[in-house]
């Protein structure tokens, strides 16, 4: 041992002899009973038959494990503190180093690693109140508090993996985990903290040498309680929603109605034919609402008949594709209120040319309606193009990506986006230079309303290059979105006679502007009833994580619940009552290297009183207040809170 440990330097231990003369004593005691007798009598009560009194053994974790972290942590911070018999504790290693008396008596004992007094079982202390167990040196002033908000009302089990019963139901308790911070490393050191008594915080850095905590364990702890979103940027997942049957029903009901009036009906030849036999030069694009050419930098809105409304905050023109164009660097909008479709319910297509910089192929806005969190938005993802409507991300939006990345760097292209007012992934296109793109759709639906009362669209991206944009209240059919980009296809696939009816049937067919009205009215009622739903974020993942054979990890959370040490769960459950009550705890934790409680006695009544509730907080909670002490201040801890050897914090 170095210098600076605190064992003062002497003669040397010769472990041999000790060893030899523990021996002797043992059978010294073996064939001499008579000597022990009377070595061992007590003469107070002259009872020759009684028994000696069997040696107090040293305790490890009260008496040798508290020396070895004051004494030789600051030099060895390594240390393996929980598994002495990886290190020599008698420090046979050393010159001229003197053995305390401790160490060496812990050593002829048989050197046993007793359990940590926060692991033993409770003990029983008789007590009627909270005020039985305190002895305070002076009388300490009243003071008024507010009563403190519960810790919680359900099972222990039900907190930390509900969403693994049977009963779907009981996932809501799991709330409890997904507060505060919500991230896997905050859930499992506050169950640590509050069912194991220790805090490891330190644990995801090092191995921690003062507790029973290695970044192993940390990082099992903290995989137990990761959700499968937990990596995904944004998330708000997973969720539970609370359906009554009778609305269960009614929605069912209602989904098979959408989905029914959803599909297109096959088209009526004979009105077909009429139609192609107008006298029309070529049919026209229907509902054009916003067209932008951003010719001077001007924002006149060319459709005509169109009460769009478009605004810009420090706009900068550039070289577009077609004469001047928009630049965006993720400071400057541009925005068009009174859309007349900017909800969830309404139909719409987006065109536009766009271009991007490289470095802006990541992750770039171009479009938005509401927030990214709750809304609309066309974006470019890792070259990708993607649209969604978003009202919790990820577990409730409709999604639509493209498979592979489209967007060149700094090459102008045409991309357009078709939305029918279905609130579902299947109801997106994408498009690019004219065409249809192939997409992938998320398996996933929205759940209640997005954008009740709409919203401005607002373009502003980062990079981004915007011109000759183009917004219709109508999803046009591929046909259309070709004509948008080429200014000819329409026309001339009518000239020579081509086949239109999807695109007839879309924008002139008969009884299509009912069944849009009746697809919007069966999506209001769908709204009506899911607005009203109660939602929880709650706990889930995967009911069992790969774990090595023979290993004594849990498979999952409810086993980890189930195998809590319900002793030690208690002691823990009891110093965050008391901290929630009055500020400070009884104890700064039940790890190894803490001190003990400074109402040790307070602190196993409190415990067992806990625990024959069956962990009832509150009712311990109401036990604490009907106490004289609650009416009284409350003075911290005498003792400091010990520190990990291998960190400054």
């Amino acid at each position: 041992m170095s210098s600076g440990c605190q064992i003062s330097r002497g003669g040397k231990i010769d472990l041999i002899k000790r060893f030899a003369l523990a021996a002797g004593v043992r059978l010294l005691c073996l064939f001499s009973p008579l000597l022990i007798l009377v070595a061992c009598r007590d003469d107070s009560k002259n009872d020759s038959s009684s028994e000696p009194e069997p040696e107090k053994l040293v305790s490890y974790s009260l008496e040798v494990r508290p020396f070895l972290i004051k004494s030789c942590t600051a030099c060895h911070g390594d240390l393996p503190l929980h598994d002495p018999a990886a290190w020599n504790l008698l420090h046979e290693h050393e010159e001229e180093v003197e053995i305390p008396e401790t160490l060496q008596k812990w050593v002829i004992q048989g050197s046993q690693v007793d359990p940590h007094w926060a692991g033993l079982p409770l003990r029983k202390v008789s007590g009627n109140s909270a005020d039985d167990f305190i002895e305070l040196e002076v009388e300490l002033p009243e003071v008024a508090r507010e009563l403190p908000q519960a810790m919680f009302t359900a099972p222990v089990a039900d907190l930390l993996a509900g969403d693994l019963m049977s009963k779907k139901e009981r996932a809501i308790s799991t709330g409890y985990l997904r507060q505060e911070k919500d991230t896997p490393k905050w859930r499992a050191e506050k169950v640590a903290r509050e069912f194991l008594g220790v805090r490891v915080a330190c644990a995801s850095c090092h191995d921690h040498p003062s507790e029973y905590w290695s970044r192993g364990r940390h990082s099992k702890l903290t995989e137990l309680f990761t959700t499968p979103f937990d990596k995904t940027p944004d998330s708000l997942a997973p969720l539970f929603v609370r359906v009554a049957e009778d609305a269960s029903q009614k929605l069912a009901v209602l989904e098979k109605q959408i989905t029914e009036t959803t599909a297109t009906p096959p088209v009526v030849e004979e009105d077909y034919l009429d139609w192609v036999a107008l006298d029309q030069e070529a049919p026209a694009l229907p509902g054009l609402v916003a067209a932008f050419s951003f010719e001077g930098r001007s924002l006149n809105n060319l459709a005509p008949l169109s009460r769009v409304v478009a605004d810009g905050k420090d706009l900068i023109a550039e070289n577009g594709v077609h004469g001047e164009g928009l630049l965006f660097d993720e400071k400057n909008e541009f925005i068009l209120t009174q859309l007349p479709g900017s909800t969830e319910l309404d139909r719409f297509t987006l065109s536009a040319w766009i271009k991007l910089g490289p470095e802006n192929l990541a992750d770039t806005s171009i479009a938005t309606m509401g927030t990214r969190a709750r809304g609309f938005e066309f974006r470019v993802t890792n070259g990708k193009l993607l649209a969604r409507w978003t009202r919790f991300w990820p577990q409730y939006a409709a999604v639509v990506t493209s498979k592979i990345p489209l967007i060149a760097p700094n090459r102008w292209c045409h991309v357009a986006v078709t939305y029918d007012g279905s609130r579902r992934a299947t109801g997106m296109q994408i498009y690019l230079n004219g065409s249809p793109i192939e997409v992938v759709a998320e398996p996933t639906k929205l759940l209640k309303s997005v954008l009740t009362q709409g919203g401005p669209l607002v373009f502003s991206g980062k990079g981004l290059w915007l011109d000759e944009l183009q917004i219709y209240d109508d999803v046009l059919t591929p046909i259309g979105v070709r004509q948008v980009f080429d200014g000819r296809s329409l026309v001339t696939a009518y000239q020579e006679g081509r086949d239109l009816r999807e695109f007839y049937q879309r924008h002139f067919g008969k009884g299509e502007e009912s069944r849009r009205a009746q697809v919007r009215a069966g999506n209001g009622e769908l709204l009506k009833i899911q607005d009203e739903l109660a939602v929880y974020l709650v706990m889930a993942g995967n009911p069992e994580h790969e774990i090595l054979e023979g290993s004594k990890e849990p498979a999952n959370r409810l086993e980890f619940a189930e195998r809590l040490n319900k002793d030690l769960m208690a002691r823990a459950l009891a110093n965050e009552v008391w901290r929630t009550h009055f500020g400070v705890p009884l104890a700064h934790s039940l790890g190894f290297s803490d001190p003990l409680p400074d109402h040790p006695n307070l602190l196993e009544w409190l415990a067992g009183e806990l625990k024959r509730s069956d962990y009832d907080v509150a009712k311990l909670g109401t036990l604490i207040r009907e106490s004289k002490a609650w009416t009284r201040e409350w003075p911290g801890l005498k003792s400091e809170a010990a520190t990990c050897p291998r960190t400054t914090e």
